[in-house]
């Protein structure tokens, strides 16, 4: 019941039925780790998803996944020492692709791409034109292009965003069908990458349009049209969406405001900047 009322932006009546989950269950480790990652986080109820993950942790010690989560969940808020700190704390060689992929977007907000790209390879290596890619690849295939493009390696990025393309869209028109990862906004975001404005606008309007009725994936839908319109020089309507995006559950997070590559063009706009202002004043309260 919890999940469905999430998705139709019932957020207090699912936040009615995880404490009643917990309550009747509240030795279930994952269901700390869902209260955590599913609810309090993309709400930014930043200090509660960090004690749901430490019940988590007392539950089963150690577990890498609820350090993982920690680390997540500092980041989006904007701690990265913090997270830092919690990642430490993890195994170098894990294989584990949400470790590997929170790595990655930790070594992107300390503008550290070269370090960022080695572990999204780690994640995409071996990986051939035509075959399935699951969502945590298709994530780090986006994170690695960019990053290649941040670092100085056109020809690198290029080569990623159109094996993205090639996955998701190997003929032009091919048919999309929405899925709870947003594909078609990746699909968008691998087009802007390659420069291709109108297509990658296209498929990123039509992404938002897919998850209408879905107050889960919307949210992320909107917040990467907004990374695409502000690539391309759509200031105006990227500073009109921000004060919905950081108000919605699961738009966009404090901590990829603050320091996200995405948004860099648009720092020095008195606008843009007034808004991580009064962003910082409110979560320093």
């Amino acid at each position: 019941m919890a999940y469905v009322e999430r998705r139709l932006g019932y957020w207090k009546q699912a936040e009615t039925r995880y404490l009643k989950a917990v309550e009747l269950d509240p030795r279930d480790y994952q269901l700390w780790r869902s209260l955590a990652e599913e609810l309090f986080k993309p709400e930014r109820r930043f200090p509660e998803a960090q004690a749901a993950l430490d019940r988590a942790l007392e539950i089963s010690p150690n577990d890498d996944g609820a350090i993982t989560a920690k680390a997540d969940v500092f980041q989006e808020e904007g701690r990265l020492t913090e997270s830092a700190n919690e990642l430490a704390r993890l195994p170098k060689d894990s294989s584990d692709n949400y470790l590997m992929l929170v790595r990655a977007f930790q070594a992107m907000q300390e503008r550290q791409f070269d370090t960022a790209i080695s572990w999204t390879e780690r994640i995409t290596k071996g990986l051939k034109p035509g075959q399935p890619i699951g969502p945590s690849k298709i994530v780090a295939l986006i994170f690695q292009g960019y990053c290649q493009e941040w670092a100085g390696r056109p020809n690198e990025a290029r080569a990623t965003f159109e094996f993205v393309v090639e996955s998701i869209a190997p003929t032009p028109g091919s048919p999309i069908t929405p899925d709870s990862r947003g594909t078609r906004s990746f699909l968008a975001l691998a087009y802007a990458g390659l420069g291709a404005k109108q297509a990658a606008l296209d498929q990123a309007n039509q992404a938002v349009a897919d998850y209408e009725n879905d107050a889960v994936v919307k949210p992320r839908a909107e917040a990467w049209l907004a990374k695409i319109q502000t690539r391309f020089g759509d200031f105006d309507s990227v500073i009109a969406a921000l004060p919905h995006l950081l108000e919605v559950p699961g738009g966009v997070m404090p901590g990829d405001l603050r320091y996200g590559p995405f948004w860099d063009v648009l720092r020095k706009d008195p606008r843009f900047e007034a808004v991580v202002h009064r962003l910082s004043s409110t979560t320093s309260k």
